[in-house]
């Protein structure tokens, strides 16, 4: 019984680390210049496409767009009109199923000998007894008690397969620079989301994701 509350624990702890985790990744034009941006205003946005219920609609892109505010504040940026800005930024989000398939292998077993004990007289065999899958034998000399080892085979517990449904969630941020049109910066990051996936959760998801992927801005370009 230990052992297989053991291999429950063990399955709990998978199925948390599903959304465990947060990728970000950060490109950018290295020929372009990034002191002169001070001032932003947002692109013009399509409407995403695909996206799984919970990450889809007006209210989703107006935290979107209410978080990236936030983060571009305090870092020190201006939000202006769009004839006024130095940069435009514009964001996509995108939902991927995905499988995850957790497997077991016979962690826990044990194997022992027993002893088996009988009367012989000269040369002969006495009965062995072992515990678990295997007998034993014995041998005795003379008129004695002889004693042999039986192999045995411990109790085992294996845990069936689990299979995790999951949403991979990208969340892309795109700096583009106001003059030319031209995408100058972009930072995404990659988070993994239960499937109907409750909105508190979500606003977490898109809490986080803008955070990290603007910590990167524009400093990883700047000075790198």
């Amino acid at each position: 019984m230990k052992a297989l509350r053991t291999i429950i624990m063990m399955a709990l702890v998978i199925g948390a680390t599903v959304e465990a985790g947060t990728k970000v990744r950060v490109d950018y034009d290295e020929n372009a210049s990034f002191e002169h941006l001070r001032q932003y205003s947002w692109a013009d946005h399509v409407n995403d496409n695909d996206l799984d219920q919970a990450l889809s609609g007006p209210l989703v892109s107006e935290r979107i767009r209410e978080e990236i505010d936030i983060e571009l504040a305090s870092l020190g940026f201006e939000k202006v009109d769009p004839e006024q800005a130095d940069f435009l930024i514009d964001y996509q989000l995108s939902t991927e199923e995905k499988t995850k398939v957790t497997t077991f292998d016979n962690y826990y077993g044990s194997s022992y000998y027993g002893y088996g004990y009988g009367r012989s007289y000269g040369h002969g065999y006495g009965g062995g007894y072992g515990h678990g899958y295997g007998g034993g034998y014995g041998h005795g000399y003379g008129g004695g008690y002889g004693h042999g080892y039986g192999g045995g085979y411990g109790h085992g517990y294996a845990a069936a397969p689990i299979v995790r449904e999951y949403l991979e969630v990208t969340l892309t941020l795109d700096i583009i620079e106001a003059q030319t049109g031209d995408v100058i910066w972009r930072g995404w990051a990659i988070k993994s989301l239960d499937q109907d996936p409750k909105p508190k959760k979500v606003r977490k998801l898109i809490r986080r994701s803008v955070h990290k992927i603007l910590k990167k801005f524009p400093a990883e370009s700047t000075f790198s």
